[in-house]
């Protein structure tokens, strides 16, 4: 038995989508590509003054052509905190920019974690070079920041599964020449995409004007790659959110998601909440826990969480291992549980009737060795004795990594 939570309801996705296209037929967007702006007209968007709109016909269209029931198996998958150019020092604990060899020492951590399924790639000087190291080192799916052409062709050559991701530093809807080139060279190539946004002071927005917001972002994406005949892969980006408390973390991500599932694509999340990261404190384990609850209200998504300092704006390998820790702690409270005859044991609970015991009951010998579970003391470095969990996680780094 598990809790689905939820924040929208149907009416209010229905709402949300309609406000939107409403936006994208009076207002539009802004694209600087001539090209591009071409061939949308071509397909049936009209340009307003210097503005490119879709009607509302032409939305229903596209969806009613492209709709279909998805049949890829829903999964919450969790990476690591990539998209930062900052990293804290295992030697001096100073945030720094990221270098070569941080690439493949991020590569080792992950490749140990069971439960992390993408690899998420941070900023460099050189990102060709850096996805080079990362398809050696990994076999995770890569999510990787891209901001170049040259590095998008690259991924095109290369045998394994990428998603790059392309930053927007607009709040106006504006796309960019760069972007707009991105845009239309990974839906040539069916990359599986999506373009999140930055540089905006959230602080201004309401909740529900965050939710219009980035659902108008998502959607023109949505429709522009519709109408370019990439159905499918175009992620619907949440957003870097450094200064929110872990409620209206969850509420928001949940919303996204929500849309997004609207939508029959796949959100991809950003955990920055959370400045405390001492491991034993009650924050770290209130931030884990909001991470479990949010994978009780998505149903099929990607977050961008372990490993998270400084908001997000750097990532820490001994973090990295803290985070998965505490997680895996968090999952085992939270975990689902049967409530059917067997496991509630009503046969048992009938023969032995008011007044007994159920220590020597056939279903109790049954079942004991392995409904109740603990992780051995020893595997787990929050119950040693003889020194810190810093210390504990740091050893398990150099163990992984060597001498840093």
């Amino acid at each position: 038995m598990k809790a689905k939570l939820g924040y929208l309801s149907k009416e209010e996705q229905k709402k949300i989508h309609q406000l939107s296209c409403l936006f994208l037929a009076e207002t539009g967007i802004v694209i600087s590509s001539q090209s591009l702006i071409q061939e949308l007209t071509r397909l049936g968007a009209e340009m307003k003054e210097n503005r490119l709109c879709f009607s509302n016909e032409l939305i229903e269209k596209l969806f009613a052509f492209t709709a279909k029931p998805s049949t890829k198996e829903a999964a919450f998958h969790i990476a690591n905190r990539g998209f930062t150019s900052l990293i804290v020092d295992e030697n001096t604990k100073v945030y720094r920019k990221v270098r070569e060899k941080d690439i493949s020492n991020l590569c080792s951590v992950v490749n140990t974690l069971q439960n992390v399924d993408f690899i998420a790639l941070p900023y460099t000087d050189d990102e060709v070079l850096s996805l080079g190291i990362a398809v050696k080192e990994t076999k995770k799916m890569i999510i990787t920041p891209c901001s170049s052409q040259k590095s998008l062709k690259m991924m095109n050559r290369l045998p394994c599964n990428f998603s790059p991701l392309f930053q927007m530093e607009s709040s106006n809807f504006i796309f960019s020449d760069e972007i707009c080139s991105l845009l239309q060279l990974a839906i040539k190539k069916k990359n599986p995409f999506g373009i999140f946004l930055t540089e905006i002071n959230w602080k201004n927005y309401s909740s529900s004007e965050l939710i219009l917001f980035f659902n108008i972002h998502n959607l023109a994406i949505l429709l522009i790659a519709k109408m370019l005949q990439q159905k499918e892969s175009v992620y619907y980006c949440g957003a870097t959110f450094s200064n929110l408390s872990p409620k209206q973390w969850l509420i928001l991500n949940t919303a996204f998601s929500e849309m997004a599932s609207f939508y029959g694509i796949i959100p991809i999340l950003f955990n920055d909440f959370g400045e405390n990261r001492e491991f034993y404190y009650h924050s770290a384990f209130e931030r884990n826990l909001y991470v479990q609850s949010l994978e009780n209200a998505v149903s099929n998504g990607i977050l961008l969480s372990m490993g998270t300092a400084f908001h997000g704006n750097a990532y820490s390998l001994t973090n990295i291992l803290l985070d998965q820790e505490i997680l895996n702690m968090s999952k085992g409270f939270g975990r689902t549980f049967s409530v059917d005859a067997e496991h509630l044991g009503t046969d048992a609970i009938n023969d032995v009737g008011p007044g007994g015991h159920f220590l020597f009951h056939p279903h109790t010998l049954k079942h004991f060795s392995h409904e109740i579970w603990r992780k051995k003391i020893e595997d787990s470095f929050i119950y040693q004795k003889d020194q810190s969990f810093q210390e504990e996680v740091e050893k398990r780094i150099r163990a992984i990594i060597g001498t840093v």
